[in-house]
């Protein structure tokens, strides 16, 4: 008897966990449309105020004009398209591209952006510092801006992705190529705007907490008179308020297609590799193989459609190709084939035309030195005399077998 009411107890709910665990509601969410948008609002203060078209919303101040927009994840992936595509790898700083969380079921905000546009009209000059912007929401939160660099208690670009980034020269390129961006898109420390020009950038702070509903981004000490010196002698703080808006819908999923058996594509690593130059870590076999990796579902999905029409062969493909210095992949040609479909041959071929490895020497310098300090920037320096890289074209042969899953 008590046995049976142990079992009535406890099996009955444990069957029930294990169903939904099944069903896969609990551990793989069902896919959302997720946007999140700040909206500006006219604030207590609304003179010298005007909301405009995008979202924009511009302050007038003796003689000048300061505009400011919030930059929507989808705003920011449209402005860095080829950065936004890779999913886990996509290079663009601000978000997380294409990807996908699925714990979520949605694509989360990386950091909060502010596009910053001031416009000097009839003053000498003025002055943005970007490092006192704040960002101050309901909930009593205090944001302060990301630095380029890393500086002392401040939160910095660079350290973020150092902290993310791994051992390899793919690694080392996305890494370089994220900051690259940041310094060419972030609103620079120390741009003085003289009459009759303007200056604009990004304002970038951590993410918002869901349960924030309306911000306050404030340009303090925003300097409009200066001393013999250089020296701010007139500053202002200037309030920008804004109301959020979080759209979270449930997508539409279309029903599965039948099931097919399904092909993968196996790698063992490059035959050869010839003119690769001593302490080039972007040429190496890891670095190539990590390209490779990236790219093997393209190179299914040329396979796997032929062979499902009973077209293709389970085999091989030996592909020769070249890697220029700059990183572009050229001179692609078909060594050896036993997959028996021209069309097949063909795609792949084209796939690896159109792959892309970071520019030869690039790390080359780290085979030497070790990893760069925190203090030490991460975009290329020019390489002293003593560890100087050739650059030459590489050329590479690769084997890639094209097999059914069993």
């Amino acid at each position: 008897m008590t046995a049976r009411l142990s079992l009535l107890r406890f099996g009955l709910p444990l069957l029930a966990l294990g169903s939904l665990l099944w069903s896969g509601c609990w551990l793989f969410p069902a896919p959302l449309h997720y946007a999140s948008e700040l909206v500006p609002v006219q604030g207590d203060n609304t003179s010298g105020y005007e909301l405009g078209n995008e979202n924009r919303v511009s302050y007038y101040l003796e003689g000048s004009r300061i505009d400011v927009r919030y930059l929507s994840d989808q705003e920011l992936n449209e402005q860095f398209p080829d950065d936004s595509k890779d999913g886990k790898l996509s290079t663009n700083p601000y978000t997380y591209g294409n990807w996908v969380d699925p714990n979520l079921g949605y694509t989360p905000n990386r950091f909060s952006v502010f596009e910053v546009a001031v416009y000097n009209y009839t003053l000498p000059k003025m002055m943005l510092d970007p490092i006192k912007a704040v960002l101050l929401t309901d909930r009593g939160d205090l944001l302060e801006t990301y630095t380029v660099a890393p500086v002392a208690h401040r939160k910095s670009l660079e350290g973020y992705y150092r902290a993310l980034r791994r051992i390899s020269g793919n690694e080392y390129y996305r890494f370089a190529k994220r900051i690259g961006l940041v310094r060419s898109s972030l609103y620079s420390e120390g741009e003085i705007i003289f009459k009759g020009e303007h200056y604009s950038g990004f304002l970038v702070f951590d993410p918002l907490h869901p349960k924030v509903e309306k911000v306050q981004l404030v340009l303090k000490q925003f300097a409009t008179n200066f001393d013999a010196f250089n020296r701010p002698t007139q500053t202002v703080d200037i309030p920008f308020h804004f109301t959020r808006k979080v759209e979270k819908q449930r997508v539409r999923e279309e029903p599965l297609a039948a099931a097919s058996p399904g092909t993968k594509v196996i790698i063992h690593g490059p035959r050869e590799i010839t003119g690769n130059q001593l302490g080039d870590l972007a040429r190496d076999v890891g670095a190539i193989n990590s390209v490779v990796s990236e790219n093997l579902a393209d190179l299914n999905r040329c396979f796997a459609g032929e062979y499902e029409k009973t077209r293709a062969l389970e085999g091989e493909l030996v592909v020769e190709f070249s890697i220029m210095p700059n990183g572009e992949v050229t001179v692609v040609t078909l060594r050896e084939s036993t997959v028996t479909n021209e069309l097949v041959e063909q795609c792949v071929l084209q796939e690896i035309d159109g792959w892309r490895f970071q520019p030869a020497g690039r790390f080359a310098e780290d085979a030497f030195s070790g990893p760069q300090s925190e203090t030490t920037s991460a975009l290329p320096q020019p390489q002293t005399s003593q560890h100087e890289v050739p650059l030459s074209t590489v050329t590479v042969v690769y084997p890639f077998q094209f097999t059914a899953n069993k």
